[in-house]
């Protein structure tokens, strides 16, 4: 249905669409009208079921259907209803000057963000990604920061903040309750690490938060502070259930409650070996926090956390010499003795790895339910210190008004 069959679907719904009366296609919820009740609710119930790049599409089959799938209590109905699906993973460089690719996990390839980046007024830098929508800096001459939708297209200019965005984080629940229908705008809130003593970044230094909310549209600080344990690696956050992850260096992962505004730094797993180089990396699947490491001494583990306050658990343990034999299968005579293997994230399972030969850099995606990998694409100008995030397209609705 989401490829083949979605001609013949749009016919469907233009039909259904003319047989319903303007106030039925306005409101999912209006009862006013029970001989059309039957074909109303059949025909909710096929949105509900179809995905984002579908009802997408579907928008540009009459003004009637823009209109309906932009509708609040629709918009609200279908989040709480549909889950997010992960369809590809976004790079952006370090270097301003290397533009930022994203590579799709469906189809495979790699291309420019063409979804929405390719249009934007001015040049921005990715600093996170959360449920469907990115936070962006402008580096322009006036510099911005925004909260964008790029699969809707729509984009919230927030109030500058003080300060560096090295580490910052989008705290947004994919969930019915996370849209205000009054607005028709999605409610979330940004969460930045900011160093509070007036010297340079040590070890040591004393880390503050600073708080941007949808609904008070402003910055405040926050009254948590955390003591430096380890130095963050850049833009190295993830929001799960409620918390903000940030990655550190050597063996410290920085926490951050949302709700609660507690800060403390927790373990990274005993993994036996140094990692704290590029060989590592955290994620999300299941609504848990994972930790990847990848090394020819240990292999390939994943681990997994249910909440801050408790303990690792270990997923997947694989040996490199059996990670090597799988990798061989699918592509034999690829890896030599100068290859580097590096986990670059993780999502639902699927781990994407920058395999660096010297006759160049490509990314395969290995997804670790299946044991399939497959080989997405070449990176002529890969930067080492690039974030890679995970993205879900969604259609949460960003509103300034």
């Amino acid at each position: 249905m989401e490829h083949s069959s979605l001609g013949s679907l749009s016919k469907r719904l233009r039909r259904f669409a003319s047989r319903l009366p303007e106030s039925r296609r306005c409101s999912a919820s209006n009862r006013q009208v029970p001989e059309r009740e039957l074909d109303a609710d059949i025909l909710y119930n096929i949105l509900f079921r179809l995905g984002v790049r579908s009802l997408t599409r579907l928008k540009c089959v009459c003004k009637g259907w823009l209109h309906n799938l932009g509708n609040p209590i629709f918009l609200k109905n279908y989040v709480q209803k549909s889950a997010l699906s992960l369809t590809g993973f976004i790079f952006q460089p370090d270097q301003f000057l290397i533009p930022s690719s994203y590579i799709q996990v469906e189809t495979g390839g790699t291309k420019m963000w063409e979804m929405f980046l390719s249009d934007f007024p001015e040049d921005v830098f990715i600093l996170a990604s959360c449920n469907g929508l990115l936070c962006l800096f402008s580096i322009s001459e006036e510099p911005a920061l925004y909260v964008c939708n790029p699969t809707s297209k729509q984009c919230l200019k927030l109030p500058p903040s003080r300060g560096e965005y090295e580490s910052i984080g989008i705290a947004f629940d994919y969930e019915g309750g996370s849209i205000d229908i009054a607005t028709n705008s999605a409610k979330f809130k940004l969460v930045k690490v900011v160093n509070i003593q007036p010297v340079i970044f040590t070890d040591s230094t004393e880390l503050g938060f600073e708080i941007y909310s949808s609904e008070t549209r402003s910055w405040r600080m926050s009254n948590a502070t955390c003591e430096g344990g380890a130095r963050l690696k850049k833009n190295k956050g993830i929001y799960i259930r409620g918390a903000l992850y940030w990655l550190g260096t050597c063996i410290k992962i920085l926490v951050f409650d949302v709700q609660t505004e507690l800060a403390c730094w927790i373990l990274r797993p005993r993994t036996g070996i140094d990692t704290c180089s590029s060989s590592s990396c955290i994620g999300e699947s299941n609504g848990a926090l994972h930790y990847v490491a990848l090394t020819e001494t240990s292999g390939l583990r994943l681990w997994s956390l249910e909440h801050y306050f408790g303990e690792w658990t270990l997923e997947c343990s694989m040996s490199f010499d059996d990670f090597k034999e799988k990798f061989e299968r699918t592509f034999p005579n690829y890896l030599v003795d100068d290859s580097t293997v590096i986990p670059l994230g993780f999502k639902d399972w699927v781990l994407p790895l920058l395999v660096r030969r010297e006759r160049g850099d490509h990314v395969i995606v290995y997804d670790l339910k299946n044991g399939k990998m497959t080989w997405r694409c070449s990176l002529k100008d890969y930067d080492p210190d690039a974030t890679v995030f995970s993205h879900s397209m969604s259609l949460v609705p960003l509103n300034d008004e």
